[in-house]
């Protein structure tokens, strides 16, 4: 079975064994090389239950491998430990952190007060837009960054595939083909089924062909599929105007709407988008 990855398509990428590392709870870990960027990317999970000093001697054992790849870096993690409080837990995580010349990108709070969740990297502030953004599918917000960056080597010019095209036009001229043409050859034939068969889906083929040929062509991005609406975003709006309420007040109230209406989000969403692949899936066959 092929494992999915969410990386686009035309990203080229190589993956990172970083198994040795991997400890459940205490330092979960996968990450890719993105080729053309020469950017590492690493995704990272610790349990709050996790052993904390087996965590920091494993996450400081990665740092030293990934750097031999002399690339960027870029670590996006849900690290359950709030960088903005102070001990010597905290301070030899942030040590470690400089010592790769790694910095933190946001100290915003990502689940109500406390900030749990973090992208470090070795590219500069300037480089960077972050934001944190909750999109109510899970108990955590979710940093976005935005980053400034250039292919190494890679040509402007759009990339040429072999395509067979379909036009108005080709379809008339098939359907002219097809119903103009004498077929009394093969009612007037003494061969048997299978070789009158062969001779019809010869006919058929070429007549394809001609009408729809195959040419290079410029690759176009696929277009996405469309089903996040205006009532989703109204929705969303509604459901963080509690969230907001309960972080300036810590009205339970608050806290018990926000999560109702968030558990409503989640299932409003589930069930448009299936509907949405489920029509596409049916309109292309």
């Amino acid at each position: 079975m092929q494992e999915k990855n969410f990386i686009k398509s035309n990203l080229k990428f190589k993956e990172i064994e970083l198994g040795h590392y991997n400890v459940e709870k205490c330092c979960e870990m996968c990450a890719v090389i993105l080729t053309d960027l020469n950017i590492i990317i690493i995704s990272l999970y610790r349990s709050p239950s996790g052993d904390i000093d087996r965590f920091l001697y494993l996450f400081e054992e990665v740092l030293n491998y990934v750097g031999k790849f002399n690339a960027k870096i870029i670590i996006g993690t849900d690290l359950n430990i709030d960088l903005n409080s102070s001990n010597t837990v905290i301070n030899n995580f942030n040590n470690i952190i400089r010592s790769c010349n790694l910095y933190c990108s946001s100290l915003a709070p990502t689940r109500f007060d406390a900030c749990l969740d973090y992208i470090f990297t070795t590219f500069q502030n300037s480089n960077c837009i972050v934001s944190v953004v909750n999109f109510l599918v899970a108990d955590h917000s979710a940093i976005v960054m935005s980053l400034n960056c250039k292919r190494e080597g890679v040509s402007s010019k759009p990339k040429r595939v072999l395509s067979r095209v379909y036009s108005e036009d080709g379809f008339n001229s098939f359907n002219n083909i097809m119903t103009n043409k004498n077929w009394d050859f093969i009612y007037n034939s003494d061969n048997n089924m299978e070789e009158i068969f062969t001779i019809f889906l010869d006919v058929l083929i070429e007549s394809f062909n001609f009408c729809f040929p195959i040419r290079y062509v410029n690759k176009v991005k696929n277009k996405c599929l469309k089903w996040y609406n205006d009532e989703f975003k109204a929705f969303k709006i509604e459901t963080l105007k509690f969230y907001n309420i309960y972080k300036l007040t810590k009205n339970e109230f608050a806290k018990h709407k926000y999560s109702q209406m968030n558990r409503e989000y989640k299932r409003m969403l589930r069930q448009a988008k299936g509907a949405a692949y489920t029509d596409y899936t049916r309109d292309g066959a």
